[in-house]
């Protein structure tokens, strides 16, 4: 018997009573074993039941091995760990101790999730600076982290949409041989090339739709003009105006500056909602909407922003025309028109400021756009727009001045004739010689054979440096850089 119980203990499935388990009352080891196996029993229910009946002296895990298994050796008991904590027994068999699972609440309060919170801040404060820019015209500081080619490929059938819109309303679009579509596209032809976005491919469609008059134009260069515009404009100087407004949108990235405040609004409103949990944040959102607190981001940011990039548009639209030749003059009367054709909209609650407020503003840029026209040989040389852009690409506070224009050489191979404007490079530099092709001593045929192209070696040939100085300055526009984009 005594053999037995050794063997038992050795494969670990009984462990040796104490003294006090085994008594004189016994008489034998035989007798005592029904005693010693209840013991045991009543021993297990108490370690199963968890720390507070667990024998606080014995802090080795207990082993289960061997052939005589049940259920309920595998549960893995709670108990203390050799560090003093509390969790659960490893299931490996190697007497290992692993802490319990931590709740969503404890996870989300602990040191590594407040240094990833933390470091979340951080990166999102840098790439708000890293995006953040001061607009050359008004001096206002955005955040816009999106290019006009993400916004457009974000709606790749806007156009389509649209169009399915005015075909279920009974509408439909002017054929290219119609006058009021000829009108458009004449202003639009002149206007393209002082846009600073000449390169896109560019859309014209206009809506036979005489009760609105409207225009507006989607990323990529997509125009959409309802015929009652034309009778409200009364002149193609008027047209350019509302026309140039629209495009100036697009120039100054509006769009893409709008799709960025959403995501990031969206981001944060989802962030929010997760730190703080379902239900605490659907009772948020409940309170949000119950008391219309949702209108104070459109009266206090969205309102605001939609008006400061009319005024932007407004500004780059009036240079823009002015420089296509049209009479900037022509937009002033427009907006009183546009004012007696409709009902107005107090400019607190709008997306566009006053025509009162935006014939005044008009009012002070006029001297700056008909000096612009004066200047201008209506060919997009001198581009306000483009030099616009380019100080927004480079995150620049203040416009260049012409001279300081950067221009691609595939950008400069585009201005070879008098018709797109005769420009050549020498030395790096870039001159729009096309005033001075019919003046040139040598014939015009000699300088039209350099445009659009490097002339520096042919230019060395019969001139000296005298001619360059005496010229130079004149005609200069800006320098080559195959980085630069416009």
């Amino acid at each position: 018997m005594a053999f037995r119980l050794a063997r038992s203990n050795r494969i670990g499935l009984l462990r040796a009573p104490s003294q006090s388990q085994v008594t004189a009352a016994s008489g034998c080891l035989v007798c005592a074993l029904p005693t010693i196996r209840r013991g045991l029993h009543s021993s297990r229910e108490r370690q199963d039941r968890g720390p507070l009946y667990s024998n606080k002296k014995e802090n080795t895990p207990q082993h289960v091995t061997g052939t005589w298994e049940r259920p309920s050796d595998f549960q893995r008991p709670w108990q203390h760990s050799p560090r003093g904590d509390e969790g659960y027994q490893s299931g490996s068999g190697d007497g290992s101790w692993r802490p319990p699972r931590k709740t969503a609440r404890e996870a989300a309060s602990g040191p590594q999730s407040k240094v990833a919170v933390a470091a979340v801040m951080l990166a999102a404060v840098v790439f708000y600076v890293w995006n953040s820019q001061t607009i050359p015209l008004t001096g206002r500081s955005r955040f816009n982290f999106l290019s006009d080619e993400i916004a457009e490929r974000m709606h790749p059938r806007a156009v389509q949409s649209i169009l399915k819109q005015v075909y279920e309303a009974g509408g439909y679009i002017l054929p290219e041989n119609d006058t009021r579509t000829r009108i458009v596209k004449n202003v639009m032809r002149r206007l393209i090339p002082v846009s600073g976005l000449a390169d896109l491919e560019w859309e014209i469609y206009v809506i036979a739709d005489d009760s609105q008059a409207n225009a507006f134009v989607l990323p990529g260069g997509k125009v959409f003009v309802f015929s009652g515009l034309l009778h409200v404009c009364g002149n193609e100087d008027a047209l350019a105006a509302v026309l140039g407004h629209e495009v100036a949108h697009q120039t100054a990235s509006h769009t893409a500056e709008r799709l960025s405040q959403a995501w990031v609004g969206n981001l944060t409103t989802g962030a929010l909602f997760f730190l703080v949990g379902t239900l605490p944040g659907l009772a948020l959102f409940a309170i949000w909407t119950a008391t219309g607190a949702f209108v104070l981001p459109a009266l206090m940011y969205e309102l605001p922003m939609s008006r400061t990039h009319e005024y932007e548009a407004d500004h780059i639209g009036l240079m823009m025309m002015a420089e296509a030749c049209y009479d900037p003059r022509a937009a002033i009367p427009f907006w009183r028109r546009m004012n007696q054709h409709g009902q107005e909209m107090e400019e607190v609650l709008s997306t566009h400021p006053s025509n009162d407020h935006r014939v005044a503003k008009l009012t002070q840029l006029m001297p700056e756009a008909l000096a612009k026209r004066e200047q201008s040989d209506c060919r997009g040389t001198d581009s306000f727009a483009r030099r616009f852009r380019f100080a927004v690409k480079q995150r620049q506070s203040e416009m260049p001045r012409p001279e300081e224009m950067s221009y691609a050489a595939a950008e400069v191979s585009k201005h070879k004739d008098k018709d797109n404007g005769l420009w050549l490079i020498i030395e790096g530099n870039v001159y729009d010689v096309t005033k001075f092709v019919d003046e040139h001593p040598g014939g015009a045929r000699v300088i039209q054979r350099m445009g659009g192209k490097d002339a520096t070696k042919a230019f060395w040939k019969y001139h000296g440096e005298s001619v360059l100085a005496k010229y130079g300055d004149r005609f200069k526009i800006g320098t080559v850089a195959e980085s630069a984009k416009l």
